[in-house]
């Protein structure tokens, strides 16, 4: 058994020459370390690129948990709005209620599109998640499906997006064209009542890419979009009506906020 002072002594010796060879060849310690840096680099970017993947595409443990339930003899497929924490909501009532109403209009069965619109940080996708997450349409939709658009968006991740919610297996999409994943989503959505949510569309031409793949069912189906662009027109789908726009909270709703 080595004495102690014997293993101070080594120890110490050993830090005398790491420090030596470090004076000595310190272009050499430089590289060393640097390279220890981009191999710190490249994992950290691994993960990110893991993490992405699973919010994005619902990859390994982010894989959207997709229920089902039955009314009647037909099948009902879902899934919630992006996981977050749980939200304090405070002034809605009022706009939920209304976006309600239009999203379960049985008089204008056509297809429609409802655009919330509003400043950035209004609570465009907090009203829009309230609704979606409301127990009368869960069960007035047989499928609701929620796809981030974002300022740079890509037609397939927004089809990945929605696939992801509607489909039961997912593993097999993602190796699918983007027109293969398009005639995929017409397929699941034909002849069914749903709610795709749109969050989040800076420009005109996300909607473009997709609106071919949402079939005109004539059974109250409704696209929910939420965005900051106010004059953004929908064509053949944009409503005289069918633009909500946020109101600020009044004085007693941002005490009530505060206090929350």
């Amino acid at each position: 058994i080595q004495p102690m002072w014997m293993k101070s002594m080594a120890e110490l010796s050993m830090h005398q020459i790491e420090e030596e060879e470090i004076n000595k060849y310190p272009e050499i310690v430089k590289s060393l370390m640097l390279d220890d840096v981009i191999k710190e680099i490249k994992s950290i970017q691994k993960e990110v690129k893991k993490i992405y993947d699973e919010e994005l595409y619902g990859i390994g443990i982010g894989v959207p948990q997709v229920g089902m339930s039955s009314r009647g003899s037909s099948s009902r497929i879902s899934t919630s709005a992006p996981n977050v924490d749980e939200e304090t909501v405070i002034g809605f009532d009022d706009d939920a209620d209304m976006i309600k109403e239009r999203l379960i209009d049985h008089v204008r069965m056509q297809l429609e599109v409802i655009s919330i619109v509003g400043m950035p940080g209004i609570g465009k996708t907090t009203l829009a998640r309230k609704v979606y997450n409301d127990p009368l349409i869960v069960y007035h939709f047989y499928i609701r499906g929620w796809t981030y658009v974002s300022q740079v968006p890509r037609k397939r991740d927004l089809l990945l997006g929605i696939l992801s919610s509607i489909v039961e297996h997912v593993d097999g999409i993602y190796k699918l064209s983007d027109e293969k994943l398009g005639q995929e989503l017409y397929k699941g959505l034909s002849g069914k009542r749903y709610l795709i949510v749109m969050d989040d569309i800076w420009h005109i031409q996300a909607w473009i890419d997709l609106k071919q793949y949402f079939p005109n069912n004539n059974n109250g189906s409704r696209i929910v979009i939420t965005s900051r662009i106010a004059n953004m027109a929908l064509h053949e789908h944009d409503k005289p009506d069918s633009r909500h726009f946020l109101h600020f909270l009044t004085d007693d709703e941002s005490w009530d906020l505060l206090q929350q």
